[in-house]
């Protein structure tokens, strides 16, 4: 894994070293900060962290999520199982000792992945720390020491593909990304990064804050799985696909279910002929089941 990690920056880091100004202090290049950033590269350190995401409108909390992640089992020295709970609006998804659920509405589902990946797939996206507003190429407006750890700014330039794909929070290509990263003393790690918009008339507007925290053992946040249904007592859940094609799940009994079948798409039926859709919001796994899945 991390072979890739520093094939796909080798380009980058020769380009985004020339990029970097010194501004009022030393010069960090951005490109340091989001290698040493990586989830991989902080699990050297602390077994655990977590992040939460602010997003403002017009000055005002808009919108809040968080992420804790942990090392869960290892499948080698670089490559762990993280256990992963992300919640946000009543919604919390967990993946957990190789499982994935989700708890909203009061109702804890286990997620089926029907596309084929496996739990390593789905939460290797988990990796890489970076958010859609570090987008463009960076260039350095200060550096400063602070009583302890370091404060480096950064603005970026919008081009029209990052407008476009920044639409949502109201960039324009005329206007400037500052992003102001707060870094825990003796360490590159990120302790808050703040994301704001300069507009072409000099006006500038928080969009964004993640603040971070690290955690020294696992055993600290055990009490957010402890909720958690355990695979003592099992039932089996057969998807049969268009074909005759058939898949066999494993999910704790009395659990609701839940699929991911990733890009398919796939309509589920709890009959061959297609006529009676499956009932998520009602099915626990109380017992052996077939599910009929169709495009």
């Amino acid at each position: 894994m991390m072979k890739k990690i520093i094939s796909l920056l080798v380009v980058f880091v020769l380009s985004a070293a020339m990029l970097v100004s010194c501004g009022n202090g030393a010069s960090v290049p951005y490109y340091i900060l989001a290698m040493d950033n990586y989830t991989i590269n902080v699990f050297d350190v602390y077994e655990g962290v977590k992040e939460t995401v602010t997003y403002y409108k017009g000055g005002e909390v808009d919108f809040e999520y968080s992420v804790y992640m942990d090392k869960g089992s290892a499948e080698s020295k670089d490559t762990y199982y993280y256990n992963i709970c992300e919640s946000y609006e009543g919604y919390t998804f967990y993946g957990y000792e190789q499982e994935l659920y989700v708890v909203t509405g009061g109702k804890t589902y286990a997620i089926i992945q029907a596309d084929g990946s496996d739990y390593l797939e789905y939460v290797e996206s988990y990796g890489e720390r970076a958010h859609l507003l570090d987008a463009g190429e960076k260039y350095q407006k200060y550096s400063k020491n602070l009583e302890a750890g370091r404060e480096v700014s950064y603005y970026a330039k919008v081009t029209p593909l990052m407008a476009a794909e920044l639409y949502q929070f109201g960039i324009t290509e005329t206007d400037k990304i500052v992003s102001t990263y707060v870094l825990m003393e003796d360490t590159d790690f990120y302790l808050s990064v703040e994301y704001s918009v300069e507009h072409s008339d000099g006006t500038k507007e928080k969009i964004a804050e993640r603040k971070f925290e690290y955690f020294e053992s696992m055993e600290e946040n055990a009490a957010l799985f402890a909720s958690l249904p355990t695979l003592d007592e099992t039932v089996q859940v057969t998807i049969v696909y268009e074909g005759g094609a058939e898949v066999d799940f494993n999910v704790p009994k009395d659990i609701y279910i839940g699929i991911d079948d990733g890009e398919e798409n796939l309509m589920y039926y709890t009959d061959e002929s297609f006529e009676n859709k499956f009932d998520f919001e009602n099915a626990k796994a109380s017992e052996n089941v077939k599910i009929y899945a169709k495009k």
